[in-house]
């Protein structure tokens, strides 16, 4: 072989190798499965960026709740009004006792007064027609009849005490328009009889009489037992 023949391919060798070098250290321009991988760990999108960042509640930390107060609710509902018993409507009528009285019961005698009285005599059954309130005209029959008269408080204008009369009936008339109070006892319903804070009572010397009691309490209570329709008029 000749020293050029040699030298030449010498030379070739030696360029083959520089070019295997050069390409080890060139980037590769096929990425590798494992490479691919690791791009698509570590790039995430901004919409999932976003998403992740504003986790929902269940996947963070539970935050301590703000007390609640129970507060009572108002009983603001309007309360029923109570039943109103027949024989205070005006369309029945019946009979008044004193409690605790030892006569059968009051009468308003013909052109005389109020009075308690254990026989038949003058008008027995009464009818307190309502004028609104707890207010009453109380109608006066005698049975059988039916044109009553009306209780009226009388003042004699005297050292005698009020006392109450028979009088045409005018609901107008402030001296009819009696007021009557319900109260209890045990299981009875008894009332309490009045007309501008005079209270109606009995006395020892006077009978029944309209009082005014100042500090003291009523001493009479009366029933009324409902003795069945009263005339219409």
């Amino acid at each position: 072989m000749s020293i050029k023949r040699w030298i030449a391919g010498a030379g070739l060798v030696a360029l083959t190798g520089a070019l295997g070098a050069c390409g080890a250290d060139a980037p590769a321009t096929d990425s590798t499965p494992a490479q691919e991988v690791a791009l698509t760990q570590s790039a995430t999108p901004p919409q999932e960026a976003t998403a992740s960042s504003s986790a929902a509640p269940s996947e963070q930390a539970p935050s301590e709740a703000a007390p609640t107060r129970s507060v009572a609710p108002k009983d603001d509902a309007p309360k029923p009004a109570e039943a109103v018993p027949p024989v205070l409507t005006g369309k029945r009528w019946g009979t008044i006792v004193r409690v605790d009285s030892f006569e059968g019961g009051l009468s308003l005698l013909d052109g005389g007064r109020l009075t308690e009285v254990d026989g038949d005599e003058g008008r027995q059954l009464f009818a307190p027609t309502p004028l609104g309130g707890k207010k009453y005209l109380i109608k006066s029959y005698q049975r059988g009849s039916t044109s009553p008269l009306c209780w009226r408080v009388h003042n004699p204008n005297t050292n005698e005490p009020l006392s109450v009369r028979g009088a045409t009936c005018n609901a107008n008339d402030r001296n009819q328009q009696f007021v009557i109070d319900p109260d209890k006892r045990g299981d009875a319903t008894v009332y309490l009889i009045s007309n501008q804070s005079a209270y109606l009572r009995t006395s020892a010397s006077n009978g029944l009489i309209m009082e005014e009691l100042g500090d003291n309490p009523p001493v009479s209570y009366f029933k009324i037992n409902d003795n069945g329709a009263a005339p219409r008029n």
